[in-house]
């Protein structure tokens, strides 16, 4: 219990001490205001009576001294007018002109600009807009003409792609005709007789290393054999203006075979020539 009350009685000790000085300050605060106060109050009645002496003063035996000739003027009719006078005349003719300036002239320039110049502006934008639309019109016009030769000229474009695509396609149809004739006669020895490969016999170095079809061996082939399937690929095929033999005939293709060069129908796998020993 005595450890708890020493710190209790300390604190109240110390509150009212806290109040008393607070209460000190206050005190000493308001006395400070109170005499401010009373000065004030003082200079005010001191310059109330100062202003009074003069005033008397002026009233008293300085009237003749402060009047002087050179503040007076002498006008039209001979009444003596004092220069302050003068002046705030001058002032009421200035404000009357801007009055009648403002009364007359603003209400006058409003009213010509509220008609005149708004319908003038009226009829220049209807003017505008009608010029704008035909304009428009204008452009719209030769949007179309300009559209309908686009059509006529596209039209003939494709009378003249059909001809000319009817044209190849009975071109196609007769030279396919043809070929198939000649391919009828793979064995004929007239075909045999005008067909020429072109090879001199001279043999060619291998551009790549050659990997068979997956399943197949190794074997010697001749005329009329007939070609698997899997051989027609594009990694076999063969392009005859890398070695200037000749062109082959519609529906056949240069494949290679091992180290052979086969000419082979593509559409029945049948050996139509052979060149053997074509690489190295």
């Amino acid at each position: 219990m005595n450890r708890l009350l020493v710190p209790l009685v300390g604190l109240i000790i110390g509150t009212a001490s806290i109040t008393a000085f607070a209460q000190d300050y206050q005190r000493g605060r308001n006395s400070v205001q109170a005499e401010r106060s009373t000065e004030n109050k003082r200079e005010e009645r001191g310059d109330r009576g100062n202003r009074g002496e003069r005033g008397n003063r002026d009233q008293g035996g300085n009237r003749g001294a402060d009047r002087r000739p050179e503040n007076r003027s002498v006008s039209s009719g001979g009444s003596r007018q004092g220069l302050p006078n003068a002046q705030q005349r001058l002032q009421r003719e200035r404000s009357g002109d801007r009055r009648d300036y403002s009364q007359s002239q603003r209400g006058d320039d409003r009213h010509r600009y509220s008609n005149n110049d708004r319908r003038q502006d009226r009829r220049d934008y209807r003017s505008d807009r009608r010029e704008v639309r035909q304009d428009y019109r204008q452009d719209r016009r030769d949007y179309r003409s300009d559209r309908r030769d686009d059509r006529r000229d596209y039209r003939n474009d494709r009378r003249d792609d059909r001809r000319d695509y009817r044209s190849d396609r009975r071109d196609y149809r007769s030279d396919r005709r043809h070929d198939r004739r000649d391919r009828r006669h793979w064995s004929h020895n007239d075909w045999r007789r005008s067909w020429k490969h072109g090879w001199s016999g001279h043999r060619y170095r291998a551009p790549s290393r050659y990997y068979r079809p997956h399943g197949y061996y190794p074997r010697s082939w001749s005329i009329g054999f007939f070609l698997p399937r899997a051989y027609f690929a594009p990694r076999y095929y063969v392009n005859y203006l890398d070695y200037g033999i000749s062109a082959p005939p519609y529906g056949t293709e240069w494949i290679r075979v091992d180290a052979d060069l086969l000419l082979v129908d593509i559409d029945t796998g049948e050996v139509v020539d052979v060149l053997y020993d074509f690489y190295y």
